[in-house]
């Protein structure tokens, strides 16, 4: 998981981010959610996943589990979307202290920054922490 910052200029906004995507009855919630460009040095194609993880709860939470997924985007609202990238799971370790965010960034290979796709970030689950 990578530490918050600015974004560098030279990364350009592939997708509009997502608001919100959540899942009952976490309280980690997943913001923003976007396809970058890649860092100009990465092989092509590639593009950075990235998405803020929020803790609105009022514990420390652990063991996060997502599923990320990239399908194309809707042409048809009869017709579902294609899977392109996974579902797959991604899990940490790391505490988030309550009322805290991560922000995360994902390089995915072999995916055109320029594809007609949207990203869905779901949270499986998370573990809240006792107090100390």
């Amino acid at each position: 998981m990578a530490a918050a910052g600015p974004v560098a200029p030279s990364r350009s906004l592939i997708d509009p981010p997502i608001v919100r995507v959540e899942s009952s009855p976490s309280t980690v919630h997943i913001n923003d959610i976007r396809l970058e460009a890649p860092p100009r040095q990465t092989p092509e194609p590639a593009s950075v996943l990235k998405f803020e993880m929020l803790n609105d709860g009022e514990r420390r939470v652990t063991d996060v589990m997502l599923e990320i997924a990239i399908r194309e985007k809707a042409v048809d609202l009869a017709v579902t979307p294609r899977t392109i990238v996974g579902p797959f799971m991604v899990g940490g370790h790391a505490t988030i202290e309550a009322g805290y965010a991560v922000d995360y960034e994902l390089l995915l290979k072999n995916l055109a920054p320029d594809c007609s796709c949207l990203a869905t970030v779901r949270v499986v689950s998370a573990r809240e922490l006792p107090e100390p």
